[in-house]
């Protein structure tokens, strides 16, 4: 594939940009009935080549995608598994540690991990 985005490339890169969520490659087939499978892979592979897309692998069975946007960490709640994006800018602090060894820093991916509050919530609720 080249640097032209096919039709199916764009409908995948319209799901990701109009959703601003995170989606499974498999939930993106879901939500595209009229496009394959390996049309779908085949298209996120294209679209992240080309900084469109975002993989992100945050510790599950399969990865998820997002439209590449500003700079933002993810939290991921351990019960519920929901990927929250958290609005900061971490790419100072690590270029400033990558300058301290000689590296270049292109990007920079922070998860954290814990419990979302709704999950907080309901774990007070059944304590009660």
């Amino acid at each position: 594939m080249n640097g032209k985005i096919s039709r199916q490339g764009r409908q995948v890169l319209a799901v990701l940009s109009e959703r601003r969520v995170h989606l499974t490659a498999e939930e993106i087939v879901r939500l595209l009935p009229d496009v394959g499978q390996a049309t779908v892979y085949r298209s996120l592979e294209q679209l992240e080549r080309l900084g469109q897309i975002r993989k992100l692998n945050l510790g599950k069975r399969s990865a998820y995608y997002e439209y590449a946007r500003e700079n933002h960490m993810h939290f991921v709640c351990d019960r519920c598994h929901e990927v929250i994006d958290v609005a900061c800018d971490v790419t100072g602090v690590a270029r400033e540690a990558g300058a301290l060894f000689g590296h270049r820093v292109d990007r920079v991916e922070v998860t954290a991990g814990g419990l979302c509050a709704a999950c907080m919530a309901k774990e007070k609720n059944a304590q009660q």
